[in-house]
């Protein structure tokens, strides 16, 4: 297992209906290795949250839906080494788990599921929350 583990998260927020759109903007990222796509061009912002395991680094790219109802928020954050090198096949899914129980724990929502899911040969988790005040989220960790 890579020394490093990429955990993007990929949120989408739905607050009151669907959107569609006629064509999506890919947002690719090389030095962090992933594509997401979205209704419109988004925005980056970075910001540094105090973990467990130091200081983290979120690079996250969102957009909002032209209706104002959606918010499509990607965030892909490098863990150190410390945290990555005990992860292997079997300690992955927990990993994940705790992950998503923070997340759950952070926005203090009602948690409506969780089901394992792949990017490719990444594991992964799908987990969705109903907040008090802005809808359902459906977050996507790999």
């Amino acid at each position: 297992m890579k020394k490093h583990l990429l955990l993007a998260s990929i949120f989408l927020i739905a607050i009151l209906s669907s959107f569609t759109a006629a064509s999506w903007y890919t947002y690719s990222s090389k030095k962090l290795g992933y594509q997401v796509s979205f209704p419109s061009k988004p925005e980056e912002e970075t910001k540094k949250l105090a973990t467990e395991a130091g200081k983290l680094k979120m690079n996250m790219v969102m957009a909002v839906s032209s209706g104002d109802n959606m918010l499509y928020l990607s965030n892909a954050t490098k863990y150190p080494s410390s945290v990555t090198q005990y992860l292997t096949d079997d300690t992955i899914d927990g990993f994940l788990e705790k992950t998503a129980e923070g997340s759950i724990s952070s926005i203090k929502g009602e948690h409506l599921y969780t089901k394992d899911i792949k990017y490719g040969k990444h594991p992964g988790k799908e987990f969705r929350i109903k907040t008090k005040d802005t809808g359902v989220i459906t977050m996507k960790i790999y």
